[in-house]
């Protein structure tokens, strides 16, 4: 019997009730939580897909599934994709694509990263100008981390002096100040292979329990239009098989604020029942249908083929051009400096 395994960490309703639905639906798959031992290089797995909720944390589980990939086993997502992490690149990305974004400035992490000196960084034009990073982004901003959708380690800012607390604070963490916008709106878009998308009404500043309106039955027909348009743009670009894009409307424009969070909160008490229900029938159709369509593992062991699979996407520059509906509402963050040399430089080894 073909089998589909799931791999979760310390949320518990959705992991689980996704296998009991799984297993409920058909006879020819059993679905079941994953049991990782210690990896020989010559390890196969017995998995037709796996359905990843947590190896972004843990290297060692996506080191299992980069094996369990190169085997042949079908993996949500491709481990090789947590590149696509970094809010830089997809702040850009989403301008190659037509899609608004906030103003957003890359900035070096505080404190030099482990094992560098003062000396690895001579390309590193230092002091940074910072008048033409807060002349760009503009008071209030968000500083936050480059990598990850987590609130911690973010802050609002108002001025230079909070900005630079707060970059105080960072440690070796390279950060992106961002422009705060008062959105009128802001959605999440659940997107599972760029065919069923759910979007929800979201509030990131709330507490976890509050962040997502129960229902969706007030969204305008137009918004819905269009910010389905916007996670097809993405999902067909980025190719992840289930994501969460985060959206944010002000005076009709589309802002994007977030293209790729694979791994959004999904349990059903900061959900709600009816999202909470869609989320689960729909990811279960979806992994049913991969693994009924699952094949042998392919003898093509390039880079290329274990990242792409069958598809090689490639980015269409065009001009920015807004995205328009109906109302949205932006973040906003503050924070600031540049990297500490500590000691005595030391010749690297």
């Amino acid at each position: 019997m073909k089998k589909i395994g799931i791999v979760f960490g310390n949320e518990l309703s959705f992991p689980m009730e996704l296998v009991e639905r799984i297993n409920s639906k058909t006879d020819k798959f059993k679905a079941e939580s994953l049991s990782i031992d210690a990896i020989k290089n010559t390890e196969t797995t017995d998995y037709s897909v796996i359905f990843d909720r947590i190896s972004y944390r843990v290297p060692f589980y996506n080191s299992f599934l980069k094996l369990a990939l190169l085997n042949g086993t079908r993996i949500v997502n491709n481990p090789f994709w947590n590149c696509a992490d970094n809010n830089i690149f997809q702040s850009a990305l989403a301008a190659k694509i037509g899609i608004p974004t906030p103003k957003t400035v890359l900035l070096p992490s505080k404190e030099l990263p482990d094992d560098t000196n003062a000396d690895t960084f001579h390309n590193l034009k230092y002091p940074l100008n910072w008048d033409e990073v807060f002349s760009f982004v503009k008071f209030p901003a968000y500083l936050k981390p480059n990598f990850g959708h987590t609130s911690a380690n973010a802050y609002k800012v108002y001025n230079r002096k909070e900005f630079f607390s707060a970059y105080e604070l960072t440690g070796k963490t390279p950060m992106v100040v961002q422009e705060s916008i008062n959105f009128d709106a802001y959605y999440r878009c659940f997107v599972i292979a760029s065919k069923r998308i759910m979007i929800v009404k979201y509030e990131p500043t709330k507490p976890l329990h509050m962040r997502y309106e129960k229902s969706s039955e007030n969204i305008e027909e137009s918004v819905v239009k269009l910010l389905t348009k916007i996670c097809n743009d993405v999902s067909n670009l980025l190719g992840f098989e289930f994501n969460s894009i985060d959206i944010g409307l002000l005076n009709g424009t589309a802002y994007a604020i977030d293209l790729v969070n694979p791994t959004p909160h999904a349990d059903k008490e900061y959900l709600g029942e009816s999202h909470f229900e869609w989320l689960i029938e729909n990811t279960a159709d979806y992994l049913i249908e991969i693994a009924s369509s699952h094949k042998e593992a392919k003898k093509d062991f390039t880079f290329k083929e274990l990242i792409f699979g069958e598809s090689d996407n490639s980015i269409a520059a065009k001009p920015a051009k807004k995205a328009r509906a109906t109302k949205e509402v932006a973040p906003k963050t503050e924070t600031g400096d540049a990297p500490k040399k500590r000691g005595r430089p030391r010749k690297e080894s």
